[in-house]
Formats: C-alpha cells, structure tokens, sequence
C-alpha cells in the first residue's frame, strides 16, 4: 500500500477555530474521512512531516492528532515504520463509554481511600453513562489497552513519580486519562486529589488549636519497607507546620514501621519510660489504626486522654475503634464528580484545583485547653 496516498481527496484546508486543539480538530477530519473512505486496514498514512506540511501545522501538533488516532484504535503507530490504518475503525456514532480504573498494582478494597474512592466512582458512573472496569496496567500499556478495550477513558490511582511524565505525554497526546488521589501542581491539567502537604499542616495546626504543642507521626511504610510519596508529602507539610507554629520536634517522634506495625511497641514504651511521649500523633496509614489502637492499649495509654489521634481519608471497615477516629478527609463527592466530568467533556480539560479537605471530628482528639507546656 505504500505506493499510494490514501489520504488522497482530503481537504486539509481547516479552519480552526478555539473551542477545541488543534491536533483533535485534525483527528476528528482524518476519522471521518478513513470512516467515509472504507480504508482498508494496513493502508500506510504519509509520514508526520508530509501531513503537517498539508494541514499547515507543526509537526509536534500533527504528531498529536495522529497519536490520539492510535489511543482511540484507528491507527498503529511503529517506529522506523510508519503509521498504518487498523480494523476495524470503531464509529464515532457509537462511541464507548467504558471507563477503566487502572493501577500498577492490584486494587484492594484496603479500608481507606481506595475502597471511598471506588464506591463513589461506581455509584456516580450512571449519572454519565459511564461503564466501569477494573485493571491492572502500567502506562506502557495504556494505549494498547484504550484500543483493546475500546475505552472512552481512564482513571489511574498511583503514587508512583516515574509513571507522571509518561502520563503527562499520554494526556497531552491527547489520551481521555484523569489521575486519582494526589493533586501535582505541576500536573494539574489532569491530576485530582488534596494537597496532602497542605492538609498535613491544617492537621498539625488543628492539634496545636487543641492545646498539644508535642506532636507525633505513625508513619506506616509498604510491603516493601518503602515511605510511600503520599507519606513524604504530608510528612513534609508536617515539618513546615512544625517549623511555623514554633513547635518543638525530636526524630524520635517520627515513628515508621512495617505493615504489621512490627516495632511500634517497642518504640512508644521506650519515649513513654522516657517521660518524652507526644501527646498527639499523625497516623498516615489509616488501614493501620486497628494494630495502633491495640498497641497504645498495651502499653496501658488511653486514647484520647493519653494519645490524641488525627487519621487522614476515611476508615471504611467495621472496626469499632477505626470509627471512632478524627479525620483529615478528601472530599470524595466533590472528587468523583471533577474527574467523571473531566473524563465525559474531555475537550474542556483545564488546569484544576486541589480538592479541598474536610475535617471529621470524632472521639480521638482531647482538647487540653492550652494547658500543655
């Protein structure tokens, strides 16, 4: 097929207008016109540069189009090869509205976040005709699986840094891709989520309202033994809080351990003989707050009276104790409904916001009255 232009007949001459980019005003005329056409598939497209040269765009915007054209399944992009027509070319008209919910790992139903977040986003879907499926992929995998499943968008739920610049090209390639759980500024064209750093140092300030000026983290580490990102930022936003309230800090109060809590015992008993307990304490891993409670009894300490703690997202487990935890909590609703509605009119897409928190406040803090010294 190489041989022949089977864009032949193709009025490049666009009139862009700025409602929409340029690069999905240029896959929308390519569609139509292999849709109209009956390409046959294994049809060889001229190369970027040619068709940049014949719509009057950069060759970057060209690219763009065309790679959009591949996440949607219409066509195969090889390096060193070309770009070649597939089959069969899935109708605009019956567009799908399958969403995937990916992770890099498998999606567990942990009692925080995760299973808040999955809840709401399957209650919501209706409202936007959305479908939705579980999957475990990593982003070298997302425009095979956009074709393979002929999704209409995805929701990724990672911390993982390395995976966002990947994202990011995905995204600006034109890929209908919404990340899930923590707000980067630097991406915040489609990442959704709290600022968890900033929602630490309300946390800390909340704590310091309550009178504790000697203030803890249970900072609970992966399987791997590894602090995960959302664990450093908000240990971040910690510190600074720490550092503008003028409050004092050992790193002895910066207590990390493994998921089975192995370690914590020892640690509290050692700063309670001490008599350098904190009064209060941040616990980044709320899965976790069951072997907190259980080892804080243990070593004959009560919560609130002895152990103020402040937990962050939403305990969703039967756990009697886990529901009496005061919370720093993503606003879930408000959440699902920026990203559902991201992922229906994706050709809206701007910068966004943090989401902001809410404060939960249960039976898990006690109130000195500013009495502490």
């Amino acid at each position: 097929m190489d041989g022949m232009d089977i864009l032949d007949g193709l009025d490049c001459n666009c009139n862009f207008d700025g409602h929409e980019p340029k690069y999905r005003q240029i896959a929308k005329r390519i569609a139509s016109f292999l849709q109209a056409s009956n390409t046959p598939e294994g049809s060889k497209l001229p190369n970027d540069k040619e068709l940049a040269r014949r719509f009057n765009v950069a060759v970057m915007t060209m690219a763009q189009a065309l790679n959009e054209l591949a996440a949607r399944g219409m066509l195969e992009r090889c390096v060193g090869a070309g770009t070649f027509v597939r089959t069969p070319i899935p109708s605009t008209a019956t567009a799908s509205r399958r969403i995937a919910i990916v992770c890099h790992q498998t999606i567990t139903m942990e009692g925080g976040f995760g299973t808040g977040l999955l809840l709401e986003l399957y209650r919501r879907a209706p409202e936007f005709g959305f479908d939705m499926i579980q999957l475990r992929r990593t982003p070298d995998e997302y425009e095979r699986t956009f074709r393979d499943f002929g999704l209409h968008g995805i929701i990724v739920l990672s911390e993982e840094l390395t995976f966002l610049p990947e994202l990011s090209m995905h995204f600006k390639a034109g890929m209908n891709l919404a990340q899930v759980g923590i707000w980067y500024r630097n991406y915040n064209e489609f990442s959704f989520g709290t600022d968890h750093a900033l929602v630490a140092k309300q946390a800390v300030k909340y704590l310091h309202g309550l009178g504790h000026s000697r203030i803890g983290v249970f900072n609970g580490l992966g399987s791997n033994r590894v602090r995960h990102y959302s664990s450093t930022l908000r240990i971040n936003g910690y510190m600074r809080a720490l550092k503008e309230l003028d409050l004092p800090f050992t790193q002895e109060w910066l207590i990390s351990y493994d998921e089975t809590c192995q370690g914590l015992y020892e640690k509290l008993a050692c700063l309670k003989e001490s008599g350098n307990l904190p009064s209060a304490f941040l616990v980044l891993k709320l899965p976790q707050s069951p072997r907190i409670y259980d080892i804080i009894e243990r070593l004959d300490l009560k919560i609130p009276d002895d152990i103020s703690l402040v937990g962050f997202d939403e305990p969703y487990s039967s756990e009697r104790r886990m529901q009496s935890l005061t919370t720093f909590s993503q606003n879930l609703p408000e959440l699902v409904n920026r990203v559902l509605t991201r992922l229906d009119k994706p050709r809206n897409s701007t910068a966004n916001s943090a989401v902001p928190s809410l404060l939960i406040e249960r039976n898990s803090c006690k109130c000195l009255l500013s009495t502490e010294k």
